[in-house]
């Protein structure tokens, strides 16, 4: 494959077949091999307290792991031994309350949480052995979603496309508008327009008397990381990564020269297949109909998770499809866009934080419950340094 970086450009991704660009790699690349010992991971969430919708999960500096439980509005504290410590907030409308928690980060020494609460646009601080400091509140007339903390705790959020009105058979390409929000001065700074979503409309599922049903074909397509003064950025439509500074301004970007992938007659049956499959008995005809109306995307996403681990290294994870979940290319790229190389990991496992030793992320167990792992890199068997060891 090639990669290389364009200062303050972007360039469309051009065609060739993707089987080829991967046998003919770049000699500097190195294809690792499994990334995670399973055989040594910690598991969080197999007992009490359960995990409900689980969002970021941290490594603090304390050596806890923090779990958003957005399912309960609450925080989880637990030790590195998978032992629970403390639960930090609850679900209500008082001050260390959350009506709906929808983001956690730590401070810059990694001994205090942010806690944003989407529904009451305020953010919360606590300390990680649970004392609340005090919350602080954004007079918005939006609803955000926040994407990452810069250094000097102003937040990035998203204002995500509004389903509009369509008729079955319609679909869109929508913008999302980023905001640069100041929450200890009730002050928000739009920052960009960028392309979120395709969004399609279909028949109603119980019948045509019903109003249209809008969904998103394979999910929202952006996905944004933030650092401490940038945040990266992918539409999902091209294999590109874009550089962004907190003001706004084209930083650097990752140009990754391959084909994305189109969505075949094919593809969109084993999609719909999928989809009717996972339905009540009782539905599964007004979910086929509703499928079969929708016009889907000519291309399927190229990027599903952006991560970066604590060595300032840009770890992007390739869509995989639902009804076929086996493995996860995952795109290393050090801090000046250089390609360090790829692993592949099960598709199941979402890394969320990568320290020189270890992997934190989120996964499904046993009867398909949600849990979370905490698991020692594995060993290159050819004795290389992986990347999140550089």
């Amino acid at each position: 494959m090639n990669e290389r970086v364009v200062r303050g450009s972007v360039l469309c991704a051009t065609l060739a077949v993707v089987a080829a660009c991967e046998k003919q790699a770049a000699p500097t690349e190195r294809l690792y091999g499994d990334l995670i010992d399973e055989r040594s991971a910690v598991i969080f969430g197999e007992g009490v307290p359960e995990l409900h919708s689980v969002g970021s999960v941290l490594l603090m500096s304390s050596g806890e792991i923090v779990i958003e439980n957005r399912g309960t509005h609450s925080i989880l504290v637990f030790d590195t031994a998978g032992n629970h410590r403390r639960s930090i907030g609850r679900a209500g409308a008082g001050p260390e309350e959350f009506l709906g928690l929808w983001g956690v980060w730590p401070d810059a020494r990694g001994d205090s949480l942010f806690a944003w609460d989407v529904l009451s646009t305020k953010l919360a601080t606590w300390t990680v052995a649970g004392t609340y400091i005090n919350s602080q509140r954004i007079q918005s007339k939006v609803s955000l979603k926040p994407q990452g903390r810069f250094r000097d705790g102003s937040i990035l959020a998203a204002r995500t496309p509004q389903h509009q009105r369509m008729a079955p058979g319609d679909i869109r390409e929508l913008d999302a508008t980023l905001y640069r929000v100041f929450p200890g001065a009730d002050s928000m700074v739009p920052l960009l327009d960028l392309r979120w979503e395709n969004t399609a409309a279909g028949e109603n599922p119980r019948g045509r008397a019903g109003p249209t049903y809008v969904t998103q074909p394979f999910g929202p397509r952006a996905r944004i990381v933030v650092t401490d003064t940038s945040f990266y950025y992918t539409s999902g439509e091209t294999w590109s990564i874009y550089g962004y500074s907190w003001l706004g301004t084209p930083l650097d970007s990752i140009v990754f020269d391959r084909p994305v992938m189109p969505l075949t007659t094919e593809i969109r049956s084993q999609y719909i297949d999928w989809s009717v499959d996972g339905s009540p008995k009782e539905v599964k005809q007004g979910v086929l109909r509703f499928q079969n109306s929708l016009s889907f995307p000519r291309t399927l996403p190229t990027y599903e998770e952006l991560l970066l681990d604590t060595s300032g290294n840009l770890w992007a994870g390739e869509f995989v499809a639902p009804f076929a979940p086996q493995v996860r290319a995952w795109h290393v790229f050090g801090p000046t866009g250089e390609k360090l190389g790829t692993t592949q990991i099960r598709a199941d496992i979402i890394p969320a934080t990568i320290t020189r030793t270890h992997v934190l992320g989120r996964a499904r167990g046993a009867s398909d419950i949600e849990i979370v792992f905490y698991a020692p890199i594995a060993n290159d068997p050819r004795g290389q340094t992986t990347a999140a060891q550089r």
